[in-house]
């Protein structure tokens, strides 16, 4: 391949040899990714460094065990934690308890083959 700089960048290099494109173009492509962080070799990570709202481990810890004693879902026990002080939303519940893997989905209810029926009509002989 051409540009022996990417190689932290493999899938943007491996474009760049099928289609013609040099190396600066593919930078710009990256949206400058890959030009600031070349001399790392490897890719600049676009997800957040910080998570300033994000749920702390003793609620999460909390939620768990509370799930794990009672079997309650998550709204219930959103509405247990807030009686208790704790505030986190319901969805908040929900995605820690999926992270947890303790969200299974429902199994769906059988359907059921609607009854056929003869409605009585007059003169005729209903059978």
């Amino acid at each position: 391949m051409r540009g022996g700089h990417l190689i932290g960048n493999w899938q943007l290099a491996r474009s760049q040899a099928t289609s013609g494109m040099d190396q600066d173009a593919g930078a710009r492509h990256s949206g400058g990714r890959v030009c600031r962080h070349r001399q790392s070799g490897r890719d600049r990570s676009r997800c957040f460094h910080s998570h300033p709202r994000s749920v702390s481990n003793r609620v999460e810890e909390r939620v768990v065990s509370m799930r794990r004693r009672t079997r309650y879902g998550f709204r219930r026990i959103s509405r247990y934690l807030a009686e208790e002080g704790i505030s986190i939303s319901v969805y908040g519940v929900y995605r820690v308890l999926q992270r947890a893997g303790l969200i299974r989905r429902r199994r769906p209810r059988p359907r059921r083959k609607p009854r056929s029926y003869v409605m009585a009509v007059p003169g005729r002989e209903s059978g």
